[in-house]
């Protein structure tokens, strides 16, 4: 079942965007290891990405959730990690995000590394947003979703269609 996100706040927009231009900055090289050097497209990336944890918190907090709030601390590429962006009490809630597009199908991207996926449990859950007019999104045990690998050939990555949820 898909959930309709409110949208975010003027004032959550700005902090989103501060912090993606700052992290992008700050982690240039850490991108580039992954082949991604265009600043803008990473910020870009970085900017929705803590954009969807906004609207997840919000919604989780908007059903008497007792959440942590997103993380906007800049850390060192040495100091990041897999953790879960978003916990509700042991239940750790991992956020991912795309862009709703007409070009692509509406999917979400994961390292092949990621723990969540090597070590899959049921206090996983994933919560994939799709950024749009009307965002939303689709809570899943990480357990029972499909990855796939990507469309595109090239990319060394694991990957979840939101045409599976269908």
């Amino acid at each position: 079942m898909k959930v309709i996100l409110p949208n975010p706040s003027n004032f959550e927009k700005r902090l989103c965007s501060s912090f993606s231009e700052e992290c992008a900055v700050s982690n240039v090289t850490e991108y580039s290891k992954r082949n991604q050097s265009n600043i803008n497209k990473i910020s870009k990336d970085i900017y929705y990405g803590k954009i969807a944890e906004v609207l997840v918190f919000n919604y989780l907090i908007s059903k008497g959730k007792k959440a942590s709030p997103p993380d906007f601390i800049i850390y060192e590429s040495n100091m990041k990690s897999f953790d879960a962006d978003i916990k509700v009490g042991d239940v750790n809630i991992h956020v991912k995000s795309c862009l709703d597009s007409s070009k692509f199908p509406n999917s979400w991207l994961f390292q092949p590394n990621d723990p969540v996926i090597e070590h899959k449990s049921n206090k996983d859950i994933l919560a994939l947003v799709v950024i749009s007019k009307k965002s939303y999104v689709y809570f899943r045990k990480i357990n029972t979703v499909k990855f796939e690998p990507p469309v595109k050939k090239s990319l060394n990555k694991l990957v979840i269609y939101e045409r599976s949820f269908s």
